[in-house]
């Protein structure tokens, strides 16, 4: 309950700039501690890798990408998630090897339009 609250609290942006960010580094210890009694609840895997993506705490937001994928195998999330990140990083070669797994998982292990759509777009662009 009290994760709802700072949840909808943080989306509400009432806080200031210092307050944000003192409840979202709150809130980020919160799902961390909700994933790690139970990592049944797929979104709550979302919001602690996006909460730390916001944080700038990459390599935490891909630690629980990497258990999200882990826990939900067949999911298309953790890897748009970890492209998110490398992105964010501006690592290219990364975000590049993302992508070249999901295209060989496409299909066989992860599905959905979403991820088509990405892979489309991305591969049009010619200068990242």
């Amino acid at each position: 309950e009290y994760a709802e609250v700072l949840r909808k609290y943080l989306k509400n942006r009432i806080a200031d700039r210092v307050d944000y960010f003192d409840y979202l580094a709150k809130y980020s210890d919160l799902l961390e501690e909700i994933l790690q009694k139970d990592k049944s609840e797929e979104d709550y895997f979302v919001e602690k890798i996006n909460t730390d993506i916001e944080l700038a705490d990459y390599n935490n937001a891909y630690k629980w990408c990497r258990l999200y994928l882990e826990s939900f195998p067949n999911n298309q999330m953790p890897y748009i998630l970890s492209l998110k990140i490398f992105y964010n990083l501006k690592n290219y070669k990364l975000f590049k090897n993302i992508l070249e797994d999901i295209k060989t998982k496409i299909g066989k292990t992860i599905s959905g339009q979403e991820i088509i759509d990405i892979v489309d777009y991305w591969e049009g662009v010619e200068s990242f």
